[in-house]
């Protein structure tokens, strides 16, 4: 139990920073359209503070290294033991596609609640954001597990 408690450690900590980054980059995304949509209206200057920008830049690359590190650690894990039993593929690519296609189809709601809004609100509805989160969390985790097991060279070479 002890060789994985530091696995366990790695991976929590890049999964609680990467959901960290993914919802920065996610309220960045939501507060530039709402400020955009206000703008098409009349309603604001469209004008994006420099905050928004930023969170979005910090985000997508606390993201990306996260995510390379998960990548990492996890074929590391594989190398070091072989026999781990790992998701199967069709299970990994059917929870990516369901988060995948509930994330469209609430952003196609999403878009039509905005343009009913009078006035547009400008500020990004948190419960919203976690949602979207979540549903890119959903579609990462599986992502990581298939691209290290398809991964050239993620398996100990056995030489005979």
């Amino acid at each position: 139990m002890s060789s994985s408690r530091p696995l366990l450690k790695r991976m929590s900590l890049a999964f609680a920073g990467g959901t960290v980054g993914i919802a920065m980059v996610f309220w960045g995304l939501e507060r530039a359209a709402l400020v955009r949509m206000a703008q098409v209206r009349g309603e604001s200057n469209g004008n994006l503070p420099f905050s928004v920008y930023l969170t979005l830049f910090v985000g997508l690359c606390v993201t990306f290294f996260l995510v390379a590190h998960a990548l990492r650690v996890w074929g590391a894990h594989l190398q070091e033991h072989p026999q781990t039993k790992q998701m199967r593929v069709w299970v990994a690519i059917l929870i990516m596609v369901i988060a995948g296609a509930v994330l469209i189809t609430a952003l196609a709601i999403h878009a039509a609640w905005m343009r009913e809004q009078v006035p547009v609100p400008t500020e990004p509805d948190l419960g919203f954001v976690l949602f979207e989160t979540l549903c890119v969390t959903i579609v990462l985790i599986p992502l990581v597990l298939i691209g290290v097991r398809w991964a050239p060279g993620y398996k100990a070479v056995r030489r005979a």
